[in-house]
């Protein structure tokens, strides 16, 4: 491939990238009420927005059971850390790999998600992750 050609694709994709973020913006304006509830009722408990930091931050299912508890969640065993990224996995706050761990998905963000969380820890009087 020619450097002339390789530039051309280049462009091309970031043509695309930029369109792809225009339409999630306005993705994002249109549904942003809706999508903040949801937000909001996913983690208005905070043993689900630790389970998200320890994901976010590449924890085993146990070592999040292990925060869970450090912070005073005395069920909080492996089974229901299992049982919640199952629900966050439903409702696209995380994905499976192939070999079983989680990652948080992306684009959240846009929505707030990161305040939501930081708002939800404050009101329960529970410190997030380091």
């Amino acid at each position: 491939m020619s450097d002339s050609h390789t530039q051309g694709r280049l462009q091309e994709i970031e043509r695309h990238v930029r369109s792809l973020d225009g339409t999630v913006k306005v993705l994002a304006a249109v549904d942003r009420p809706a999508v903040r509830e949801g937000i909001e009722a996913t983690f208005s408990d905070p043993r689900m927005v630790i389970i998200l930091r320890g994901v976010q931050r590449g924890l085993t299912q146990q070592k999040i059971a292990d925060e869970l508890k450090a912070r005073g969640f005395t069920r909080a065993q492996q089974g229901f850390v299992s049982t919640a990224l199952a629900q966050l996995h439903d409702r696209g706050f995380v994905d499976r790999a192939p070999k079983g761990g989680y990652s948080a998905v992306e684009g959240w963000e846009a929505f707030g998600l990161d305040r939501i969380l930081r708002k939800t820890l404050k009101a329960n009087k529970v410190d997030d992750l380091a």
